[in-house]
């Protein structure tokens, strides 16, 4: 990969007005960056950090860079992915369209994985039929249930397939996801991601009529949402607050959570997301 991006170095460096010298010192001979950056010499990647670091740029920036100031089509599928809203088939059948068009998938397990995902999250859709949903994404935890340390794309993974295990299973898997969270507490957008999976087993929860254990991770979710200003994610959280006070027959309370989320999804305009919720709210016998 390195022999591929010194090109692009090259014009990073003389744009900015920077010099061989400055960039090369302490890191490796102005020979050898000049033959990189023409692309004669292959370096290592401690080198290539450390002149990145120079650059003022990162390992991201300087790919995106390099592949025309657009995103590579692996990025732009993990992207879609970490985003994907699980209950929005049009968006999933998208994504795997993508990974259909991808021809090098092949060995690369985080494109199998959220292919397979994909797929079972089709099937459920289809089907309802969670034994056979399961099934695809039963090699996908086994793989990753024996890792002594989970990633972020890992983490991702295992947030998606919360919805295809029986809720004391999910148990297990979420106190696993926020050991993997807690180790990149430092890390950027970490805590979206512990916002998500506290939202999605939620949702286990409250289908499983746990609605007192689920308004707790609401209430961690809604705190979390607070201190990072994620609106849209507090507007769900509000309106699933509404359903569980419903459920555990604080009546008196629920109307206001459930206007409070409908109106800041109306602010946000968010209006498919809302009739999402709003179906969600009535499946539930609440009439809004």
């Amino acid at each position: 990969m390195n022999i591929n991006l010194g090109k692009t170095i090259k014009l990073i460096r003389e744009n900015k007005g920077l010099t061989q010298t400055y960039i090369s010192n302490g890191i490796l001979t102005q020979g050898n960056l000049s033959k990189f950056e023409n692309l004669n010499l292959e370096i290592g990647g401690s080198s290539l950090i450390a002149i990145l670091n120079r650059l003022e740029m990162s390992l991201e920036e300087l790919l995106y860079i390099n592949n025309n100031f657009r995103i590579t089509k692996r990025n732009n599928i993990i992207q879609k992915f970490y985003s994907l809203s699980y209950n929005d088939r049009k968006a999933v059948k998208n994504l795997l369209n993508d990974i259909g068009k991808y021809s090098e998938k092949a060995d690369d397990f985080l494109m199998e994985a959220i292919e397979e995902i994909c797929t079972s999250l089709m099937i459920l859709m289809k089907t309802n039929n969670m034994e056979k949903a399961r099934k695809g994404v039963s090699n996908i935890w086994a793989h990753l249930s024996k890792r002594n340390h989970l990633y972020i794309s890992d983490i991702y993974l295992l947030n998606s397939m919360l919805f295809f295990f029986p809720h004391q299973a999910g148990r297990e898997i979420i106190k696993y996801l926020f050991r993997g969270i807690d180790k990149y507490k430092n890390f950027k957008g970490i805590e979206k991601i512990k916002i998500n999976c506290l939202l999605n087993f939620s949702v286990i929860l409250i289908k499983n009529r746990e609605y007192k254990e689920a308004l707790i991770y609401i209430e961690n979710a809604i705190s979390l949402c607070k201190l990072y200003k994620e609106y849209l994610n507090i507007s769900v959280c509000y309106i699933r607050k509404g359903i569980c006070l419903n459920q555990i027959k604080k009546e008196n309370k629920t109307v206001f959570w459930f206007n409070k989320g409908f109106k800041l999804l109306i602010a946000l305009d968010e209006m498919d997301l809302l009739d999402q919720l709003k179906d969600e709210v009535e499946r539930l016998n609440y009439r809004v």
